[in-house]
């Protein structure tokens, strides 16, 4: 994940340098390669990637939908305030 994100957050900075376009194309090796491993290992050996068996309870998924619901308000609700301070106000520093 370092081999792609951090190419596409620098890059940008640094004026597109060679490193980041060599960065970003070995990042889909390595991807190509974990997937290969995890396909190899089988599935007793695998990384738990978390499972499906919590969301065949109800409380869990619900319990997942008003978090989400809420992060996504509370986030928003940010965004809206900050875009108003800045613009709405025409406050400039």
């Amino acid at each position: 994940m370092l081999t792609l994100m951090f190419p596409l957050i620098e890059g940008r900075q640094l004026d597109w340098p060679l490193w980041a376009f060599v960065s970003m194309a070995a990042s889909l090796a390595v991807f190509a390669l974990f997937a290969v491993s995890q396909i190899w290992k089988g599935p007793a050996r695998r990384i738990a990637a978390g499972g499906a068996a919590p969301f065949r309870a109800r409380s869990f998924v619900a319990g997942i939908v008003v978090q989400l619901s809420f992060y996504a308000v509370v986030s928003a609700f940010f965004l809206v305030l900050t875009l108003f301070l800045q613009v709405g106000l025409a406050t400039t520093y």
